[in-house]
């Protein structure tokens, strides 16, 4: 699976620096080349506040057990580490579209209102960033910026 912006249509990439996995980072890339696996939140206890809601994680497939995450404002690639901040930091609330049930928003579980956005100037970039007006769950009323699709091969 790949997510695809719909600001962009350029698709959220992995751009590995070594082999060892540790110097990475997330791009935005014109082709489909990095596949990654929807797992359950790996922050176990988002369920617990909320049942009613969908939480992922992202997994690398082309990255040995690394996770998208936020940190300092910029989506990265980590390895996984058992810690409470990395698991929260690798989960999202999944929204989406109630006119178009494939798009979808990702917003950080324990940076409540933040959600993954296009870097607007780079546009080669993924940010977390809480969007100018108040984030009530309505992605519909949400910049293009803000908004990705699945795309399941």
């Amino acid at each position: 699976m790949n997510i695809r912006s719909l600001s962009s249509s350029r698709y959220v990439s992995a751009l590995i620096l070594d082999a060892s996995g540790f110097q990475s980072s997330v791009i935005m890339s014109e082709k489909e080349q990095d596949p990654m696996i929807i797992k359950t939140g790996l922050d176990e206890t988002s369920f617990e506040r909320d049942g009613s809601s969908t939480f992922i994680s992202f997994l690398f497939a082309t990255a040995v057990n690394s996770y998208l995450r936020h940190e300092n404002g910029r989506i990265r690639l980590s390895r996984y580490q058992n810690e409470y901040l990395f698991k929260g930091d690798a989960t999202f609330k999944l929204f989406s579209s109630s006119k178009n049930r494939e798009i979808v928003a990702f917003e950080s579980i324990n940076l409540p209102g933040h959600l993954i956005q296009v870097d607007p100037e780079t546009k080669t970039a993924i940010v977390l960033v809480q969007p100018n007006s108040r984030f009530t769950g309505d992605i519909d009323q949400l910049d293009k910026s803000f908004l990705f699709q699945f795309i399941f091969n």
